[in-house]
């Protein structure tokens, strides 16, 4: 029987008084819900998915979260397979301390803000979830939405994950918010596809919220899983609205019985048969309710009027220019992308001098591809800096992004910094951030820190945000390529993608090695590292390959099961490529990033001729702040270039070291170091060694001196 099962559980509130003075479960209540979660597993079959809704802890404090992962590792490490982890928060789950910002009143304060202080409450909880969840699971704008789309036994299931905890004003933000998560390309013809929202309240409490229909739905949700109350276990099953399953609270109240629920689902029919599983008096687990009942029969869900809700693109999205005006170093400028090249994938690369405006030309694309309302999380402070000052005055920055599709579909983003870093934002047609958000953009600053834990600094801003944080604060850092995907198995999605990205990218310089379920790199055939020990040119290289790995799984999860870095597409915008590689590797990085990534459209900067000489002149910006337009046109192609060549030609600088130089200036003014010194320095070459130098300069000397007359 094609079948979909799960367990369910709410209100486990641990540091919670009622369960005593260790505020967790004894060791004979963990035990006996062990081997009754086993047992019932035997009964389900094959466990697929393990369900959570809210009041994981009692006050969301980050000792309590461990005590959870602890609690959870045991209660299911019987079970053989390894079923899909989601959940949502509770309300006890948030940081209820003094100094957490203000989430009232909110219908006064404006949404980005508010958005801010929810995260900075649900901090704790989002830090742990990251760790424990899928990692496949798609976050949503809002802290603790997700979705996620899975493939079970030939069914397609989307499984809609919303935060009901906050205040109502901030639940109900009208119906774009849930919308936006579940708003996915429709699976074609497919027989069996089923949605299933899962909260923490159940339908009655949030009909006393404002903009409930879209929630409630049973044109979007067949499945409704949700917990709080202790009730039976079957709530609605009205025409028009989702089967609503409601789960006991783990955690016993007088009077309340502790309890989870059990359920599996017939995909063919479809039905659900459930019961919830709850703790007698004589301490023993037993079924207490049992419903079998059909549910819905699955639809797709039609467009609303007025959605603006994301889509996953399928096809690429690319940049195709960008205008500048009074931003940071440019008082104006132009720039095409996407211009006819000799060279095969989509690249476009930025050189120029220290100063020159290669970084400020990727910040003004983040901030242009954010769009409204994102880009106002980089803060007013920060934004205002964006602006040209023009001895102690700034004026108003614009900036003008033109995007396009394969077939030609034209887009264009403007964006507005004013006084106090304001933003104004406007787009044609109006959807183009929503369809941005659903794609892959990415954004890597020129530092690239690293860090051994999940946290960055920056746990408060929208996921979309923090991709592309380390392009305007070069002490933010990039969780470690180990940490970004340590939560999967050795065969899971980001993994497999990583793997396979890291292998054809760099060879047998760098390997990837997965021992249960530990990832280790091999360097050059000998050293056995940890992410965080690579050398500095791999770990920079590996952390943002680990990131885009782990974007594309969760915007395209379909996809990305197959392993294959070449599908992926996206935007990926990088400050020095070239960071700390060795040349041998800046050399090859460009043309097997072309070759791996064929879809991807890469806007990079570097330093490097070594890089430099893998471009069409097309797809060279080379930025020169003598001329009117900042943009110095290049006449000829430079792949036949030597690195010499390049320095002197494209980057007016000689290539040898300027000590030499010295060395001659000194010469001439002192007369030290000797003319035969300085002539040996000159002779020496990757050829000619010291000893031969001055044996050549003796010679030279010795013949001059017989032709002397």
């Amino acid at each position: 029987m094609s079948s979909f099962t799960f367990l369910l559980f709410s209100s486990l509130r641990l540091g919670a008084e009622e369960w005593g003075a260790t505020g967790a479960p004894s060791p004979q209540f963990i035990q006996k819900l062990a081997d009754d979660i086993l047992y019932v597993q035997t009964k389900l079959g094959a466990l697929d998915a393990i369900l959570l809704a809210g009041d994981i802890t009692e006050s969301g404090q980050p000792e309590q979260f461990a005590s959870c992962s602890e609690l959870f590792e045991y209660l299911f490490s019987r079970i053989p397979d390894r079923p899909m982890r989601l959940c949502v928060p509770g309300d006890h789950d948030l940081l209820r301390e003094p100094e957490a910002p203000a989430i009232t009143q909110s219908r006064k304060a404006p949404y980005y803000r508010l958005l801010g202080a929810a995260r900075y409450a649900s901090k704790q909880y989002l830090a742990w979830s990251d760790e424990w969840m899928n990692a496949q699971a798609r976050r949503g704008e809002w802290p603790g939405d997700f979705s996620l789309r899975v493939s079970v036994r030939g069914a397609l299931l989307d499984i809609i994950g919303l935060n009901t905890e906050l205040q109502e004003q901030l639940v109900f933000a009208g119906a774009d918010r849930i919308l936006a998560l579940s708003d996915q390309p429709r699976p074609g013809t497919a027989e069996n596809w089923l949605r299933l929202l899962l909260t923490r309240y159940p339908p009655w409490v949030l009909e006393s919220f404002e903009s409930r229909k879209p929630y409630l739905d049973g044109e979007l949700f067949q499945l409704h899983l949700c917990g709080q109350y202790p009730v039976e276990l079957l709530a609605s099953r009205a025409t028009g609205s989702p089967t609503v399953l409601i789960c006991p609270p783990l955690c016993p109240k007088q009077g309340s019985p502790a309890g989870y629920v059990a359920g599996r689902i017939d995909l063919n029919e479809p039905a659900v048969h459930a019961w919830s599983r709850h703790l007698g008096d004589d301490r023993a687990w037993r079924a207490a309710h049992e419903v079998d009942t059909e549910l819905t029969q699955p639809l797709h869900r039609p467009k609303r009027a007025g959605s603006t809700a994301s889509t996953a693109p399928e096809n690429p999205v690319y940049v195709e220019s960008i205008y500048i005006n009074g931003f940071r170093s440019f008082e104006r400028i132009q720039v095409q992308f996407r211009r006819e090249s000799r060279m095969p994938g989509e690249w476009t690369c930025i050189a120029g001098i220290n100063g020159a405006g290669k970084s400020s030309i990727l910040q003004a694309l983040c901030i242009a591809l954010l769009g409204d309302p994102l880009a106002r999380e980089l803060g007013g402070g920060l934004l205002n800096r964006m602006r040209r000052m023009s001895g102690a005055d700034t004026r108003a920055s614009e900036i003008k992004a033109v995007l396009t599709t394969p077939e030609d579909d034209r887009m264009e983003v403007v964006v507005t910094i004013s006084d106090e870093g304001n933003l104004s934002c406007r787009c044609d047609p109006p959807d183009v951030w929503q369809r941005l958000r659903g794609g892959v953009v990415a954004a890597y600053g020129a530092t690239r820190n690293l860090t051994s834990r999940l946290e960055s600094g920056y746990e408060n801003l929208s996921a979309d945000v923090r991709r592309m944080i380390t392009m305007f604060d070069p002490l933010s850092q990039l969780s470690s390529a180990v940490v970004r995907i340590r939560r999967e198995s050795a065969n899971g999605t980001v993994v497999r993608l990583f793997v396979n990205l890291v292998g054809q990218i760099f060879g047998e310089e760098l390997k990837v090695d997965m021992d249960a379920g530990s990832m280790r790199f091999t360097v050059s055939g000998c050293d056995r590292v940890e992410a965080i020990d690579l050398p500095d040119g791999f770990r920079a290289s590996a952390a943002w390959m680990a990131d885009l790995c782990a974007i594309w799984a969760a915007k395209y999860p379909e996809k990305a099961r197959s392993g294959d870095p070449s599908e992926m597409h996206g935007i990926v915008l990088i400050d020095e490529i070239d960071l700390h590689l060795h040349p041998a590797l800046q050399r090859s990085l460009v043309p097997k990033l072309r070759a791996v990534l064929p879809k991807v459209q890469w806007i990079v900067t570097t330093h490097s001729p070594l890089v430099l000489a893998n471009f069409d002149s097309n797809e060279i910006i080379a930025l020169d702040r003598s001329r009117e337009d900042n943009v110095r046109t290049l006449d000829r192609q430079i792949l036949g270039f030597t690195s010499d060549q390049i320095y002197q030609w494209l980057m007016g600088t000689t290539p040898t070291g300027e000590a030499i130089e010295k060395e001659l200036e000194r010469n001439e003014a002192t007369g030290e170091p000797s003319d035969d010194e300085v002539a040996a320095l000159l002779t020496m070459s990757p050829t000619v060694g010291e000893s031969e130098a001055k044996e050549k300069v003796h010679s030279l000397k010795s013949t001059i001196e017989r032709l002397r007359p």
